[in-house]
């Protein structure tokens, strides 16, 4: 789990934003001007762009909650996190077929008691001093700070823009990537 801190200040060095990138790891960023205030209000913005592109189209955030249902019908108010999309719903541990509605979940049953609803949420926003919210290390800083950088490049119009995402892409690919041993068969010779 990454700090949005070290993120950010990961896309400023990677921007060449020195004197902002050394302020967020020593922790003095009162210290910096007005404008640069205004560039790393910028970048933390863009760091929620990140975080929820990486929840909604890379590795969504699960989570799983028993909930009310009142006639087969489950409000989305009554789920703890702003979700995304519903993964499952259960029933007394057996999954029901369930539609969506504008307000919540309809089962195919008039159900009304506990149930199971397991759904994929976006992520809380993203604040200097927060973390982000995936339990692995394979999305850490670097990863997120080719997102930030090239986010901010699309919104300042700059043309590296092509670069960052190429970077940011391939680490979301390699993340996504399990490790596991290759073994070659021995070379025969004739």
């Amino acid at each position: 789990m990454a700090s949005y801190r070290e993120c950010v200040a990961a896309a400023a060095e990677f921007l060449a934003l020195d004197g902002m990138a050394s302020a967020l790891r020593e922790k003095r960023e009162n210290e910096l001007s007005e404008s640069e205030k205004s560039e790393l209000k910028l970048l933390i913005g863009c760091a929620g762009f990140v975080a929820n592109e990486i929840a909604t189209q890379y590795f969504p955030l699960i989570a799983a909650e028993n909930v009310k249902a009142v006639n087969g019908f489950i409000a989305y108010g009554s789920l703890k996190k702003s979700y995304a999309d519903i993964v499952c719903v259960k029933v007394r541990g057996v999954k029901k077929r369930f539609g969506r509605s504008p307000l919540g979940v309809t089962l195919t049953e008039p159900y009304s008691g506990e149930a199971e609803i397991t759904y994929s949420y976006a992520p809380a926003a993203a604040e200097l001093d927060g973390m982000t919210e995936w339990q692995t290390e394979k999305l850490g800083a670097r990863v997120f700070g080719y997102g930030i950088a090239c986010e901010y490049c699309i919104i300042n119009g700059m043309s590296e823009a092509v670069m960052w995402d190429k970077r940011y892409k391939d680490a979301l690919s390699a993340a996504g990537r399990g490790k596991r041993e290759i073994i070659l068969k021995p070379r025969r010779w004739i």
